[in-house]
């Protein structure tokens, strides 16, 4: 297992489509994006997109939660719900 640091944008990128375990809930992974530098990060800013469809109780956390899947562990990360749509709602992991 990758250790939390070493999590890249290539890990995410091999899992658009694929589902995560986000806090006890199934999110799919929708997108990876490339973010903005803020002052020489140690590896390259990215985000992770997620969904989880609606209604089924998809949490409004903003917190430090659980984050798993086989191919790269489980991590503790902070992951905000950024949106809903008609129906899913949308989270996201930054990485910076």
């Amino acid at each position: 297992m990758k250790s939390t640091q070493d999590l890249s944008k290539a890990d995410f990128e091999a899992l658009v489509g694929d589902t995560l375990t986000v806090g006890g809930v199934e999110l799919t992974v929708e997108a990876v994006s490339d973010g903005k530098a803020q002052g020489g990060p140690v590896t390259a800013p990215f985000s992770v997109a997620l969904a989880a469809a609606e209604p089924t109780g998809a949490p409004a956390f903003s917190r430090v939660v659980s984050v798993s899947h086989e191919a790269i562990g489980e991590h503790e990360l902070f992951v905000s719900r950024i949106a809903s749509r008609a129906d899913e709602a949308v989270y996201q992991i930054l990485f910076n």
